[in-house]
């Protein structure tokens, strides 16, 4: 799915001023991020409270083999104990973990990392829709989804988003192409990103929007690749990085084969000086796209 952009949307920042004044894109190096956490930019948490690549410190308590800052989250809403929490990715040398802590400690940054504040023992925020009874044909895909099965979350998103042998259900196919991204199905990154953008099957969520096409688009989605450049290109009159950035994700798009994106780079290059574009067609051609 591409989106047309017919608003303005709050986008993320990919370059920054350096000491010298001079402005420097930040690319996928494992030193420094291609975009800035949203919460950076926002001044706002990330969805469901989230703190993108910042670790806590804070009297860890219990370290868990997790998959994912969603169960980690959880993990905490469950323990009275637990005022904040971590989440770190493998480095390729370890496992992920979680880390449950007694005390909401200082942060600092850590780009494998996502954390969060637990003030108050609560419930996970995100609900499931009621499983399909044992007679519905769609059960087996639901079962495998909650078993870790990315691809049929993916399948039954399509599902109620077509209406496909059952009643169109766009909430249903919301709901279930975020279970799939967080899960790790690229695709479905792409696909909740949209309905976000659009508002299809719950409410307008533009940094959610924004997150996943990031993710997607890192992990090598063209279609998140160009939709994102659209996010950057729609607040250029607001922020003079932003064209910088967006001609980043073009010139990606355009590198794996994207037509539109290629055209779009080319009206996009004219407008920035001749030095930046070069600069930003090398690191774009050094991208490669990453594992999560």
């Amino acid at each position: 799915m591409r989106f047309t952009l017919m608003f303005p949307a709050v986008a993320l920042l990919a370059m920054s001023a350096g000491a010298d004044g001079k402005v420097s894109l930040l690319t996928a190096s494992p030193e420094i991020a291609p975009l800035a956490a949203w919460a950076e930019v926002s001044g706002q948490p990330a969805v469901s409270g989230h703190e993108a690549w910042r670790y806590r410190h804070g009297a860890t308590y219990q370290i868990l083999r997790l998959t994912d800052p969603f169960a980690c989250e959880a993990a905490c809403a469950t323990e009275a104990i637990c005022q904040a929490w971590s989440f770190v990715e493998t480095d390729g040398s370890a496992e992920p973990r979680c880390e449950l802590k007694r005390a909401a400690g200082r942060q600092e940054e850590n780009r494998l990392a996502t954390s969060g504040v637990q003030p108050e023992r609560r419930s996970p925020k995100v609900s499931a829709p009621p499983a399909p009874e044992l007679a519905d044909p769609l059960a087996d895909l639901a079962s495998a989804v909650r078993s870790g099965d990315a691809e049929a979350g993916f399948r039954l998103a399509k599902i109620y988003e077509a209406g496909d042998g059952t009643a169109r259900d766009l909430e249903k196919a919301r709901y279930w192409a975020g279970e799939a991204a967080r899960l790790g199905h690229r695709r479905s990154m792409h696909d909740l990103a949209v309905y976000m953008i659009e508002g299809e099957g719950g409410e307008t969520d533009m940094k959610g929007a924004a997150e996943w096409f990031t993710k997607a688009a890192l992990e090598g989605e063209v279609d998140s690749q160009f939709n994102l450049a659209l996010l950057l290109l729609s607040r250029a009159d607001q922020d003079s990085e932003a064209l910088g950035v967006a001609l980043y994700w073009l010139l990606i798009a355009a590198g794996n084969g994207d037509t539109a994106a290629a055209e779009k780079s080319g009206e996009v290059a004219v407008l920035l000086p001749e030095d930046l574009v070069a600069r930003v067609r090398a690191e774009a051609s050094a991208f490669q796209a990453r594992d999560f």
